[in-house]
């Protein structure tokens, strides 16, 4: 993911993010300003998604996310695609590979908001849900 952050005609905000600016060390970040730029190098692509934990679901509000009337939850089953549509920069931020997650991780996790959060409804935010690659 990359962020990008530009400050114009802001000195004052300058000289107080300088001595900040020169031991920023996250990769894939970003930073312009009119007389310093900072561009750190992108961070690698996750590709072992057994070592990505749940989302801490319980530090949300369960009645806050709603599609219409319908509370929801979200999971992402995969990430990335393998195509390169000119419509789509998706293939751009993901290298050209689409990365799935294991499905029992997927099982495991919709069945954790069922039980957990009484959630029957999940949204599906993944970049290219019906990749079978």
């Amino acid at each position: 993911m990359l962020f990008l952050c530009k400050i114009s005609k802001a000195f004052k905000t300058l000289e107080k993010l300088n001595p900040f600016l020169t031991s920023f060390n996250v990769s894939s970040f970003m930073l312009s300003i009119p007389i310093k730029t900072l561009h750190n190098p992108e961070r690698p692509l996750i590709q072992n998604f057994e070592k990505i934990r749940f989302p801490a679901r319980h530090l949300t509000k369960k009645n806050k996310y709603k599609m219409f009337t319908v509370r929801l939850e979200t999971i992402e089953t995969s990430r990335g695609c393998p195509h390169t549509c000119t419509f789509c920069t998706t293939h751009i931020f993901n290298k050209g590979k689409w990365r799935p997650r294991p499905i029992e991780k997927i099982i495991t996790e919709m069945k954790m908001i069922s039980h957990n959060r009484k959630i029957s409804d999940i949204f599906f935010v993944d970049d290219n849900l019906t990749a079978n690659t």
